[in-house]
């Protein structure tokens, strides 16, 4: 039987056993099994067989109704039909339809579409009434097939095959959901442990990161407190340096040069004695002394009493290093104190009867480094006065100062007229060696304490007191208080003579730092250099309107002209008169407008340029022509006379590393013209535009600090200073490397002599003649810096 509605069943063929539940569910679930349709269960089968049973009770009972319809309108009133007749037994025809009750109506449209079942299907259907023992001993529906005929059990065998593989079947599909769930649940679970971790994981980094982040901005706070303090501190200093007055020159020479005649005196005899003493050991060790003062105590004794000597003249040094020692800011002067100190401790304690076999005590090494630093006090003192000296040539000297934005390369040195404040304090402000011993010299005196105590216990002796004095006189170099005021005190000398003068190691630093040099028209040709050779109106010009025009436009243009044409407008008594729209963008002259006349102003080829034409006869190089209106009017004929002093400056200039930027205003100069007024290389002279030309000359509106001040015009004054500032800076450099090279050879070889109980090789003789050598060849090599 198929799964469809099935069609009208003949009643009268079928039997009645065959419309029970258990012979249909049989039915279809052979038709199930042949068909191999094992997806159903058990509870499936049986509700789409109690489905197919009461469909078959439909159309029984529609089949029915109608015959019994055709039978009562062929022959009403007569016997039971034949349908009825042909009623399985057991069935009974259906009664007449009762009348319709409420319950009825209320059914609805259900009781309408499926008519009533008939009686006998109803008794066919409902379960058989059994006696008590036997309604108890019933079972369900496995009963009847266990009372069914061994026929039918042998039909039912495959059905129920089937029924066990298609359970068995559903049993391991379900076993593998349940497997397939397990696992889904258990991803999901270890996705949500995953998830977790992941979450408190970032959590944890997202409050590191914050964490950092606030630290981090906590230590930004800091620095900008830090370095907002600094820069308060350093305002209130410079307030306080504003608010004290700055000495006047004459104060200044007082204050820097007074003693100098002093300084030279002692340094000539602590020279003396240190060579006395030099003399002295020499000759004891030959003995070629008397034979009594060989023995005894005799060179200890003179050895420290000459040492006191070399002390008491440089008295003011040992009390300047102390001072600067207490006070948190030592120096090479505080070494030398320290050595000093040393030494004539250590032969104290020799006298005294200990630490003999240690030998002669190092007071000969200490005087001369004593004498040393005297030296180099004197040579910053003749420094100081030299430069004094030149700022108090002029009033109103030319100051010389490092401008950082004016070109693009980088800072330039630029010049104006003003004043001499702020030199004195650039001039007398620590220098590069004094910095650098700042630093240096805490550290240093730590570890001379610490191989001091390193060479005793490895040396086997006491010598404690000698040990260090070595080590002390090995790190007080005799350069250490020359590296900057020897080449400084040579540099301020040459200068001097030039009427120039350099701010200290502040200025030497503004030098070095500047890739150029501006340069104007007075610096390549100064007064007096330029001269008129002569004049020519043409017809129909008046001399006093051509004189003053000419004038009123060079004046306004800043050329180095200026002194020519204002003695002739005071010849001619010529008014200087207002200029307007002034035009310098073209190359060999300048353009304006006196009133409503345009006035041009320039060379021959600069008249061409506009339109105007000069006669042959008139166009002679050095020459200014002047139109008024577009028709030449005057000629003026200049000479210019070049220098000597000017062509080397310029040759040394283009050797050298700093780069010249002529900003000349005088339009008749062009490279050609310099070139050949100088005899110089082709090619050597590079001339910028116009508008750079006229920006670069034009004074600064603001003045910056002073690097070096001129008291005389002229390039080489000017690019001498330039160059003797970037030399000094490059010897001081030089020197300060050499020096602290000698301090580390010295100390290390000392303590290593010291720690092998070698004591002879770094007896106070030998040590004195290599810092001799080490301190000549410093100089030497510093000597050799260039300028440029």
């Amino acid at each position: 039987m198929s799964e469809q509605s099935p069609e009208k069943v003949n009643t009268s063929e079928a039997p009645a056993e065959t419309y029970t539940l258990a012979s249909i569910l049989a039915e279809y679930k052979s038709e199930a099994f042949i068909r191999n349709e094992r997806r159903y269960s058990k509870e499936e089968l049986e509700k789409r067989a109690e489905e197919i049973l009461q469909e078959m009770r439909r159309s029984a009972r529609e089949a029915l109704a109608e015959e019994e319809a055709s039978n009562a309108a062929e022959s009403p009133g007569e016997a039971p039909s034949q349908a009825e007749a042909e009623l399985p037994s057991g069935v009974e025809p259906a009664p007449d339809p009762a009348p319709e009750t409420a319950e009825d109506k209320g059914r609805g449209q259900s009781s309408a579409q499926d008519p009533p079942i008939p009686e006998a299907a109803a008794e066919r259907d409902a379960p058989e009434e059994l006696p008590p023992a036997e309604a108890a001993a019933e079972p369900g529906p496995a009963s009847e097939e266990e009372s069914a005929s061994p026929e039918d059990a042998e039909l039912r065998e495959p059905e129920r095959d089937a029924a066990e593989a298609s359970g068995g079947e559903i049993a391991a599909a379900e076993s593998e959901a349940r497997e397939a769930e397990k696992r889904e649940r258990a991803q999901a679970r270890e996705a949500y442990r995953r998830e977790k971790a992941e979450a408190l994981q970032a959590e944890k980094q997202h409050k590191r990161e914050r964490r950092l982040a606030e630290r981090q901005e906590a230590a930004h706070r800091r620095q900008q407190q830090r370095e907002e303090k600094q820069r308060r501190a350093a305002e209130r200093a410079e307030a306080a340096k504003a608010e004290t007055p700055e000495p006047t020159p004459e104060e200044a020479m007082r204050l820097y040069a007074s003693g100098i005649p002093s300084l030279g005196k002692r340094r000539i005899a602590a020279f003396a004695i240190c060579v006395l003493m030099a003399l002295t050991m020499l000759l004891h060790a030959r003995g070629a002394l008397p034979a009594a003062l060989l023995e005894g105590s005799f060179l200890p004794i003179f050895l420290f009493a000459s040492q006191v000597a070399v002390l008491l003249l440089g008295l003011d040094v040992l009390s300047r290093g102390l001072l600067d020692l207490f006070a948190a800011k030592p120096g090479a002067e505080s070494i030398v104190a320290i050595a000093n100190i040393a030494a004539a401790v250590d032969a104290v304690v020799i006298l005294a009867g200990y630490n003999a076999e240690a030998g002669v005590p190092y007071c000969i090494t200490a005087a001369a480094s004593m004498a040393f630093a005297v030296w180099g006090t004197g040579c910053r003192r003749l420094a100081f006065r030299d430069s004094i000296r030149s700022m108090r040539l002029a009033s109103a000297p030319t100051v010389v100062f490092l401008e950082e934005k004016l070109a693009e390369e980088g800072a330039v040195l630029n010049k104006k007229l003003g004043s001499s404040r702020g030199f004195l304090r650039r001039c007398t402000a620590p220098d590069v060696g004094q910095l650098t011993y700042r630093r240096i010299t805490p550290p240093l005196l730590l570890l001379l304490l610490v191989l001091t105590l390193a060479g005793t216990y490895l040396s086997g002796t006491g010598a404690l007191t000698h040990i260090l004095a070595g080590l002390c006189c090995a790190a007080a170099a005799l350069s250490s208080t020359l590296v900057f005021a020897r080449p400084f005190s040579r540099t301020a000398r040459k200068l001097s003579g030039n009427g120039a003068a350099l701010a200290g190691w502040s200025g030497a630093e503004d030098m070095n730092r500047a890739v150029g040099l501006v340069i104007r028209d007075l610096d390549v040709f100064p007064e007096n250099t330029v001269i008129l050779n002569g004049m020519k109106v043409l017809s129909g010009a008046h001399v006093e309107k051509a004189v003053a025009y000419t004038g009123s436009v060079i004046l306004a243009a800043g050329s180095g002209l200026r002194r020519v044409f204002g003695e002739l407008m005071r010849q001619y008594a010529a008014p200087l008169y207002r200029v307007d729209h002034f035009d310098c963008g073209t190359e060999g002259g300048v353009g304006a407008y006196v009133g409503t006349e345009e006035v041009l102003v320039g060379t021959a080829a600069y008249m061409n340029l506009k339109g105007i034409r000069v006669p042959d006869r008139m166009n002679v190089p050095e020459a200014v022509f002047t139109a008024i209106d577009g028709q030449l009017c005057c000629v003026f004929v200049l000479v210019h006379e070049p220098q000597d002093l000017i062509q080397t400056a310029l040759i040394r200039l283009d050797n050298g590393r700093i780069r010249p930027l002529l900003a000349l205003r005088d339009f008749n100069l062009n490279p050609a013209i310099l070139e050949q007024k100088f005899r110089l290389e082709q090619g050597s002279i590079v001339f910028l535009p116009p508008e750079d030309r006229y920006r670069l000359s034009m004074d600064p509106e603001t003045e910056g600090a002073p690097a070096a001040l001129l008291s005389r015009e002229g390039l080489w004054h000017y690019s001498e200073t330039a160059r003797s500032g970037r030399r000094l800076r490059r010897t001081t450099r030089r020197a300060l490397f050499m020096t602290l090279l000698g301090v580390a050879l010295g100390v290390l070889i000392t303590f290593i002599s010291f720690a092998r109980g070698a004591f002879s090789a770094v007896e106070p003789g030998k040590l004195l003649i290599a810092m001799l050598l080490w301190a000549f060849a410093t100089m030497m090599i510093a000597d050799a810096a260039d300028g440029d």
